[in-house]
């Protein structure tokens, strides 16, 4: 398995469905992200991704919805890995918002265990060096099956 170089670690995020859109336009379609950071989240989807797309996820809080731009940078069936594209600036007010607000989800199961980091903040959490890698565990966390 390669080093983790990640800048952002990950946290695993069971069962936080969203829902996604191609940037040209279109309907929307819903994914089911597997682990997620400030840089970027796995996730699987239904419908045919390839590297390169550039997709819209939106994630509606509770006091107002955030949406994040990300490219597919690695796919492998219905699973991707995705790098956000927004600013510094969009990424860290999204960190804040996941970290203190309430994610307003179809699914209500849905909890958080751990906090996300931004680096040169402040680290929230705990465990940090055993969360997910995109690299490394994206494309096979589902095989364990």
């Amino acid at each position: 398995m390669p080093a983790n170089n990640r800048k952002y670690p990950r946290i695993k995020t069971d069962r936080l469905r969203i829902q996604s859109f191609f940037r040209g336009g279109g309907a929307s379609f819903q994914v089911e992200v597997l682990n997620l950071s400030a840089g970027g989240l796995c996730l699987i989807s239904n419908g045919v991704l390839r590297t390169g797309d550039v997709l819209l996820f939106r994630f509606p809080f509770k006091s107002v919805e955030v949406s994040l731009q990300g490219r597919i940078v690695r796919a492998s069936g219905r699973e991707a890995g995705v790098r956000f594209m927004n600013p510094e600036n969009e990424i860290k007010e999204f960190v804040g918002l996941f970290n203190t607000d309430t994610l307003k989800l179809a699914d209500a199961s849905f909890r958080p265990r751990m906090k996300l980091y931004f680096p040169g903040g402040r680290s929230f959490g705990a465990g940090l060096g055993s969360l997910l890698d995109i690299e490394a565990d994206c494309l096979h966390e589902n095989n364990k099956d």
